[in-house]
């Protein structure tokens, strides 16, 4: 059995409303309520550009001040090193609903509480 989201009087409430609008209006009106109903598709591509933009200071950095040296090889390590580190964060964000969230934008965790 599905988990009621409205009581009864909220549900009653509603049903007085829309069939007063739809007097009003001479439209249909179709409710649907559900838990959540948004993906926050952005979240993940946030998480990788946050992962692959830290791991990208620590490569620079490190080629700076720790190796000194340039090779072709190092390059190579270092964008993959790169690329898995946004694709690391990017899967926990999907994986992890409260990891998520650190990169869900204050207004909207404001309105959907």
């Amino acid at each position: 059995m599905m988990k009621q989201i409205l009581t009864d009087t909220g549900r009653n409430l509603l049903d007085k409303q829309i069939a007063e609008t739809e007097k009003q209006t001479r439209a249909q009106i179709v409710l649907a309520s559900v838990m959540r109903s948004d993906s926050y598709a952005e979240i993940p591509w946030k998480a990788f550009a946050f992962g692959a933009s830290i791991a990208s200071l620590v490569a620079i950095v490190m080629d700076l001040f720790v190796l000194h040296w340039l090779t072709e090889t190092l390059i190579l390590v270092s964008v993959a090193v790169i690329l898995a580190a946004g694709a690391l964060l990017a899967l926990l964000s999907v994986l992890f609903p409260r990891f998520a969230t650190l990169f869900l934008s204050p207004l909207r965790k404001e309105t959907e509480k």
